[in-house]
């Protein structure tokens, strides 16, 4: 299957920065050994073909996200496990392809504090070993 991605992430993750991606799996189409097509639009999106950015690999495994805002701040947990921490969300931003846990809070917060319940649960698609 596809991954599309948005051309900040072809850098992290050519090398090797960006090692899983949050997609909404409402299908469960992601399981361990799904093969990935890592893709990018060439130029302008839909209307420019699309690259590889690495070669193909395998679903390693997936976890389950929750995401909420609440008082201004973007709340998160990998598999039931809610990251307190900075260290921690910063490593799981930086993991995710962003400068730091900032950036990933600027990038997702709108768009969860605007859904009806302020929630957002996404799958953590992972194509290395590492799990929260």
């Amino acid at each position: 299957m596809i991954l599309l991605f948005e051309k900040q992430f072809i850098e992290p993750i050519q090398k090797g920065i960006k090692i899983h991606t949050l997609r909404e799996d409402i299908h469960n189409r992601w399981h361990q050994g799904k093969l990935i097509h890592y893709k990018a639009w060439s130029g302008k999106g839909y209307r420019s073909p699309m690259i590889d950015i690495i070669k193909p690999s395998n679903v390693i495994s997936k976890q389950h996200v929750f995401m909420s805002t609440y008082q201004g701040r973007l709340d998160i947990s990998i598999a039931s496990k809610e990251l307190f921490g900075w260290s921690e969300r910063n490593e799981f931003a930086i993991n995710e392809g962003f400068v730091s846990w900032e950036a990933f809070e600027d990038y997702f917060y709108d768009m969860v504090d605007k859904r009806e319940d302020s929630c957002y649960s996404p799958k953590l698609i992972h194509w290395t070993d590492k799990r929260y």
